[in-house]
Order: C-alpha cells, then structure tokens, then sequence
C-alpha cells in the first residue's frame, strides 16, 4: 500500500485524539520504506480477484483491532474495496505447529465491483461473526494430539453411527450458523448446494455499520461475537450505567488533584507488580525509588481502584485502602476513582468486577495482539454494569465497609495484623522477584 497520513480540511495533519473522530486518509505519492508481509499478501489476493470474486484469508487478531495508523488504514483500505462476509475466529495456539501462538482468524470477503471511495459511505448489510473454542487437536503443544468428544459424567469417548470417535471441533457447527445468518441471505453462494438442517434457530449476522461506526474500524471478531452482544443486551434490558460514568480513569504518575509525581530515588515504596493483583486484594514488594522498574507508574492514593488493562489479566482488580501509603502500580493497570457524587454505587462498582460479565466485556474489548492487548480507556468506560437491588447492597455493604478500611480479606486482615507486630508468625521479606526460588 502507498503511504496515507491524515489531512484536516484546512490542509494540515492531523492526529486523532479521543474527543474527535478520524478524519478521511488522503493518498499520497510517496511510498512506504517497508510493509508487512501479510498486509502485502492480502492486498495482492485483493487485486487478484475478479470483480465479485471471493477471498479467505487468516489474519492475526492484531490486524484486525489494533489501533495503530498502520492497521487502521488496513482496515479502511480493506472495507472499500471489499465486502466482510464472515469473520471466523480460532483460539490461541491454534497453529503452534507452524510456529505461529497468536491468535487469529479466518476472514472472508467479497471483492467490490467498484472500490468506495470511504468506507463508511458502504450500503448496509450483515456479515457472520463466528468464535471457534474447540479445533479437534489439544492446544498450546506442537504435537497437536487429536481430541474427542467425552462424557461428561464418566469420560468415555462418544462415538458415531459408525462407531468411530468424534472429534471436539465446532467447525461444522460454526458453518452451519454461518449459513442460517443473515450473510447467507446476504451473500447466497454461502448457502449453494449445501442443504442446511431442519433447524430454526437463525444464525448470528452483525450490521457492518457496528464497524463503519467505530472511530478504529474494529473488525476484531470478539467483539461482535453473540455471547459479548447478548450479554451486553442482557444487561442493557435493566438498571444499568457505563462505567465511564461513575469512575474517572487517571493518567499515569499524578495525583488525583493532577499534580505530577516524580520518583525519590532513596525512598521506600511499595510496589505492586500485576501479578501480585487478585481479585479485589493485592501485595507487594518493597523497594528504593532507585530500585523501581520503568513501568512503576501509579502512584496509588486512598480509594484508587486498579483494574488489569491486558487480555490476560482483565479480572484482577484491587482497591488502596487507607492503611496502604507509598503504593506503585505497574502500567499494566488502569487506575480508576469514583466520581465525585457518584460514591455511592462503589457497592455496584466492584460487585460487579468480581464477575465474569465484567471480565467477558474487558476481554472483548481489548485490542492488538494476544500477549498485549489492551483494553483503551476508552473502551473500558463502555463497559456495562448493572446496578445492585438493595438487598444485594445491604448483603454485600459489611464487605465492602471492610475493604474501604484496609482489609478486604482474610489475607488483607492477616497481612495487616502481621505489619502491626500483632501475629506471632514472622513477617518474613516477600521475594524480590518471581525467579527467586524461595
């Protein structure tokens, strides 16, 4: 692809902040130094097709969310020439056998009679979002040993008509909702000569307007996949509130006032590294300021929440209480405060972290490659949390009193009881680092 920069309409680049939306890419005649090779090799099966022809590629997951200029102008240069027919998605490790451990995903398209001149000037229609969980082989090994369907009470091997073992693979299911979605009325060559069961249930088709619309053209399969839409649905039909709209997400080493904080280099913190987050308690190390690693970038005050901002990592959450001073958070948080007025749904808030519905939304959100996708600020204040009935709120005010008092567990009590002199066991040095072997 050449080289495209954005233009405002006065002439002059222009960058996209979180408060405008990106402009059109103008196309210049400078060329790129270098490319990837597999944005490369999908242009070229682009220009290959015919017109009207159809194309399947796999790309990594990256290609598809990832925020960066690069993959942005990917996506729009992809959504004009193209249309999305179907997106199906495979869990990581799928192809370790060929060297690869990300994440990826079968994309399927149709190339455009006449290329759009922006992407989003697209007519409507509905491509099929498809998540596979189970390929037929155990992930994560290069052997790739083949896996068969089990009973779940005793575990012996389900068989066929045949007699043969079945493989756990949701290929032929995934197919078969692919077709009964609406991008089979869509796109009708999808359907050609392969009779479709007698069941009714429709498959699951997403508007390309829910792409068009986002400022990143996301194409990321997870989040357009049924189980993060009906969820979110699910949670929309009660007494909901974005959760951008009950905390403020603070930048990285200020206070809460906006004052920024520079490292004492002969002081003592507490640093907190992400695994040493849980769910909803946490630890630490101590260190000199000297000692503190480049990624030591929060500095923790009474009533932070920290929230894990990577993939793997979305359902650790913790909260500084107020026996906790000197507290450094890695960047691999977002760290978030009530908004003032909105205190009282702290309840509601961190209820709500402790479940899958919130952890499911994160997932969904995050962006780039599996090992660092990262949910934006951005997309975690869309994150959707039901509000809690008043019994659920009286039920669950005792814990969340003593988790605002430093103690938001029996560790946390122990923990706190040991640093005060008041256990006999020995407050023994925590290791200051996880190759440490004692």
């Amino acid at each position: 692809m050449k080289g495209v920069i954005q233009k405002s309409r006065n002439g002059r680049s222009a960058c996209c902040t979180n408060a405008c939306a990106r402009l059109v890419l103008t196309k210049q005649g400078k060329l790129l130094d270098g490319q990837e090779t597999g944005i490369l090799f999908t242009e070229l099966c682009v220009k290959q097709a015919s017109k009207s022809g159809r194309i399947g590629i796999v790309l990594p997951n990256g290609y598809l969310g990832n925020r960066s200029e690069r993959y942005h102008t990917f996506r729009e240069w992809l959504l004009r020439h193209c249309k999305l027919v179907a997106v199906c998605s495979f869990p990581r490790f799928t192809f370790k056998t060929s060297g690869a451990d990300v994440s990826a995903s079968v994309v399927y398209l149709q190339k455009r009679a006449k290329p759009l001149k922006d992407a989003k000037a697209t007519d409507d229609y509905n491509f099929s979002v498809q998540m596979i969980e189970n390929v037929g082989w155990n992930l994560g090994d290069k052997k790739a040993a083949p896996r068969f369907v089990r009973n779940e009470d005793d575990g012996s091997f389900v068989i066929d008509e045949s007699g043969n073992r079945i493989l756990d693979a949701d290929f032929a299911s995934a197919l078969e909702d692919l077709r009964r979605s609406a991008a089979g009325s869509e796109f009708p060559w999808l359907r050609k000569a392969i009779p479709l069961s007698k069941s009714q249930t429709a498959g699951w088709g997403v508007s390309i307007k829910q792409v068009t619309s986002d400022v990143d053209l996301t194409i990321d399969p997870k989040r357009y996949c049924r189980k993060v839409s009906e969820l979110r649905k699910t949670i929309s039909a009660k007494p909901n509130v974005p959760l951008g709209d009950v905390v403020d997400v603070l930048p990285e080493k200020k206070t809460a006032k906006g004052t920024t904080i520079r490292i004492d280099g002969k002081k003592l913190y507490r640093y907190v590294e992400l695994q040493d987050i849980g769910y909803g308690d946490f630890d630490y190390v101590d260190l000199r300021g000297w000692q503190l690693p480049q990624r030591a970038k929060h500095f923790a005050e009474l009533g932070d929440i920290y929230v894990g901002a990577i993939w793997g990592s979305v359902a650790k959450w913790c909260f500084i209480g107020p026996a906790e001073e000197d507290i450094v958070v890695t960047n691999g948080c977002h760290r978030l405060r009530m908004k003032a007025g909105k205190e009282g749904l702290l309840e509601d808030v961190v209820a709500f972290l402790c479940t899958e519905a919130y952890a499911v939304q994160m997932r969904s959100f995050a962006r780039g490659s599996d090992g660092l996708a990262e949910v934006t600020p951005d997309d975690l204040n869309k994150v959707l949390v039901p509000f809690l009935g008043s019994a659920e709120r009286k039920e669950l005010r005792t814990f969340v009193d003593s988790m605002k008092a430093g103690a938001p567990d029996l560790k946390g009590k122990v923990n706190g009881l040991l640093k005060d002199g008041e256990i006999s066991t020995p407050a023994v040095p925590h290791r200051p680092s996880h190759v440490v072997l004692v």
